[in-house]
């Protein structure tokens, strides 16, 4: 018994030290694989490896191929790429194609402290679209730049797919610097900012439309003329970054901030806000957020539970406009401040507005309306909210008015 006992410990022993040894020897194997990547570089040839800077390919979409094949997931690119692929057939006007790549993430990035010279960067000369992501792609960008050459190429189109924005990416002086559009009804089509800038782009900042996604955790989305972030028939979520100086302040035009609608399709379109800035931004009507139920027949539900709406200018609606009287609106713990409007400054409200708590707090009206306008037929419950120091031009309504 004790010999057969023995002989049991002894066995484990050795199994166990195996073991250990096998992971050993496989371990850097797993992180020489998580560490490597393809390079791709103007000068490079298809023909190389793509192992390394000295051996790089020429095309992005020979690093794709090789990425979604195989074990690496990570493709550098250093200096300017400018090319033309027919990747996809249906669209053949573009730069850079990204589809059928698998549903493991494929990291497309540049070196992360680069140079001005070898700085990243995506860019089209054609006219049209920099980057289309279709199909069944899972992409995360970090440290690169896609750029339009007159403010009349579009940046990143998402087809369907999930994208990821990461650190270090910017996407400028395009038409609109993302657009989302869902293509195919079975495919996810979602895209998360999660770092980056999109910025000084002639249109859209980013455009949402036809059932897709976008969530916001951080990043920068500034200065584009059309305005910061317009959704159509689609889900946002904002949890965090920083959306502003969107619009044209010139002449109080554009979408401001945020224009949120749902235009065609009653069963689409959410919006929930529990984080983030949204500031600076200028539109016709909602300077930082409008809402629209387009059709006589929808209705919108919006949650504000947290952020913050402050110094954003419009004609009505200064930090919030509501359009139709078919939309509620329930802020708690978000504060929206030192907006102008000429009407409404704080909130500009048409349908049910829940104020559970949070401040409405030093808005400006030209007219009335300092805090709160009322239009005639809406209503306005006020449980644990802070409504005060809000001013009124007309001497009316100063934190509160009522049609």
């Amino acid at each position: 018994m004790d010999q057969r006992e023995g002989f049991m410990r002894s066995s484990r022993s050795i199994i166990m030290l195996i073991g250990i040894l096998l992971f050993s020897a496989v371990l850097p194997i797993f992180a020489q694989t998580e560490n490597r990547s393809y390079y791709v570089r103007a000068d490079g040839d298809d023909n190389n490896n793509g192992r390394s800077e000295d051996s790089p390919f020429r095309t992005l979409s020979k690093a794709l191929d090789m990425a979604t094949k195989g074990a690496v997931k990570k493709i550098t690119i250093i200096g300017t790429l400018t090319e033309k692929e027919f990747i996809m057939e249906r669209f053949k006007d573009i730069a850079f194609g990204f589809r059928k790549l698998g549903s493991s993430e494929i990291l497309v990035t540049g070196k992360k402290d680069a140079s001005e010279e070898e700085r990243a960067i995506l860019t089209s000369t054609m006219g049209k679209n920099a980057i289309i992501v279709d199909v069944s792609a899972n992409v995360k960008f970090e440290y690169l730049e896609i750029r339009g050459v007159d403010k009349h190429d579009s940046g990143l189109q998402i087809r369907s797919g999930k994208v990821t924005i990461g650190n270090g990416v910017k996407i400028c002086n395009c038409d609109s610097g993302i657009y989302l559009n869902k293509e195919i009804s079975n495919e996810a089509c979602v895209l998360t900012l999660a770092g980056g800038e999109i910025s000084n782009n002639l249109g859209t900042g980013i455009g949402v439309s036809n059932g897709a996604t976008f969530n916001m955790e951080s990043g920068v989305i500034r200065n584009n003329e059309t305005g910061g972030v317009i959704v159509y028939d689609s889900t946002f979520i904002l949890s965090g970054g920083e959306i502003s100086n969107n619009g044209k302040p010139s002449t109080i035009e554009g979408e401001g901030g945020i224009s949120f609608h749902k235009y065609y399709y009653n069963d689409r379109g959410d919006f929930s806000m529990t984080g983030g800035l949204v500031t600076g931004n200028t539109g016709k009507l909602g300077g930082g957020i409008s809402f629209y139920a387009d059709s006589p027949n929808y209705s919108l539900s919006i949650s504000v539970s947290g952020g913050e709406i402050t110094h954003n200018t419009s004609k009505m609606g200064g930090g919030i406009y509501i359009a139709n009287s078919r939309t509620k609106l329930t802020i708690e713990n978000a504060k929206i401040s030192n907006n102008k409007a000429e009407y409404g400054a704080g909130v500009y409200n048409t349908g049910a507005f829940l104020f559970k708590s949070g401040q409405i707090m030093n808005n400006e009206a030209e007219y009335v309306g300092g805090g709160v306008y009322l239009k005639e037929g809406s209503t306005f419950t006020n449980t644990s909210g802070i409504l005060k120091n809000n001013t009124a031009g007309d001497g009316e309504g100063q934190d509160i008015f009522k049609q």
